[in-house]
């Protein structure tokens, strides 16, 4: 019962239950701060930071994936311009592998801490030497977490962001960074922290320097409609594929394409192609592919004319993908915060008619489009250079808008 992973797994996973809601999702994460993190309050210090509300900050970011990973692509251009702000960068790096994508945030840091050797105690120890004003979580209960340092509470203020799709639901940690699609006003209570809603979306994107030229439309040439979907198989549910086998049951003719490195398994792939089967359609109209280097994966979308997104659990580092090489993405918003990645960034980036309201209008948005090749064409063309000019795309802006964020908080403290 006390085995800490196998809490972190069980509450990540029920996220992608169809039906599970966001007052369950809290009793979740409340039910592990209290079996796994309540108790490490005990390890709280007073604090010695300055209670100086214009002062330089000093902050500092705890992650596993200071590297070529979706999350470094999400807030890399953020950290690179707070770091031209008046405050101090300190990273803990709690990883084992470096790249290019690591030296740009040691370059960006004031100090490198490298930590995945180091027990909680020691990181808790750190942070309070280095005498950090505001702490961020960059991952959540994703793999390689730090929640139980978070717990010990080593920073006046600590805020989760960028790398898990839920409250984190520890009463030590004080603040979430979310947008008004993520978390809809009304919808505050399911969360432990307080929101700090951002202008726009709550990350900004990086595209990979490598991704390839927007192609083409491939229908124009091959005669027939693609849908695709990259998501990973656990969000392909059979509610998700009952949806899907209705639009290609309309729209005779039309193929998916479905990618993610859990198709790399023959017996995986028969699986979900008999899925598909039970419901009509022909194995033929389906193709499967494994992983691929991630240039390969960028590339592939330019088989794909409209994407498909999934529900309950929304894609993230998908759907940006997608615009990036010009492939507009059908969503369904659900109540969660994983469930609303997606109209996050459609909407940020110009295109909210994206999201239906419900199955019935994700389909016939689906089938509007396939059904208008001349508008599919003109967006895939310009989908590119409407996301670069977007707020997605500007770590500048970005920055400062968190900035004064993190200022109203920190005077907060320092007054209390």
């Amino acid at each position: 019962p006390g085995l800490v992973e196998a809490h972190n797994n069980l509450i990540y996973v029920h996220q992608f239950l169809p039906d599970i809601s966001l007052e369950e999702i809290l009793d979740d994460h409340g039910k592990w701060n209290l079996v796994h993190a309540l108790s490490l309050r005990g390890f709280e210090r007073p604090f010695e930071n300055s209670r100086e509300p214009g002062r330089t900050l000093t902050l500092g970011f705890v992650s596993p994936d200071f590297r070529s990973h979706p999350v470094a692509f999400f807030i890399i251009s953020v950290l690179e311009a707070l770091a031209r702000e008046n405050c101090r960068i300190i990273c803990y790096a709690n990883q084992k592998k470096s790249d290019p994508m690591t030296e740009r945030f040691k370059a960006l840091s004031s100090r490198w801490r490298d930590v995945a050797a180091l027990s909680d105690d020691d990181v808790h120890g750190l942070i309070m030497n280095d005498r950090i004003d505001i702490l961020f979580d960059l991952t959540g209960f994703m793999e390689n977490n730090r929640l139980l340092l978070f717990a010990r509470k080593p920073a006046p203020l600590q805020v989760t962001w960028a790398g898990y799709m839920a409250t984190t639901g520890l009463t030590a940690m004080d603040y979430i960074i979310a947008d008004r699609h993520e978390i809809p006003e009304g919808s505050e209570r399911f969360y432990t922290e307080r929101v700090i809603r951002m202008n726009d979306s709550f990350v900004c994107y990086e595209p990979p320097p490598y991704a390839p030229p927007v192609s083409g439309l491939p229908a124009l040439t091959r005669h027939y409609v693609t849908f695709g979907c990259f998501n990973l198989l656990c969000k392909i549910s059979e509610q998700v594929i009952d949806v899907w086998a209705e639009i290609l049951t309309r729209l005779p003719g039309s193929r998916l394409l479905l990618k993610t490195k859990e198709l790399s398994c023959k017996s995986t792939g028969e699986r979900y192609l008999s899925l598909f089967s039970q419901r009509g359609i022909d194995s033929g109209r389906i193709e499967l592919l494994g992983r691929t280097p991630h240039r390969e994966h960028m590339e592939s979308y330019g088989r794909v004319d409209i994407a498909l997104d999934t529900f309950p659990f929304s894609g993230s580092t998908t759907t940006l993908e997608s615009l990036w090489m010009g492939v507009p993405v059908v969503t369904l918003p659900h109540e969660t915060f994983a469930g609303r990645h997606s109209l996050s960034f459609l909407s940020t980036a110009g295109l909210p008619e994206m999201a239906a309201a419900d199955k019935a209008g994700y389909v016939q948005i689906a089938l509007d489009l396939a059904g208008d090749l001349p508008r599919l064409a003109a967006m895939r063309s310009s989908l590119r250079q409407r996301f670069a000019s977007s707020p997605l795309c500007d770590g500048n802006t970005f920055a400062r808008y968190l900035m004064k964020e993190l200022r109203i908080i920190w005077s907060e403290w320092c007054k209390a």
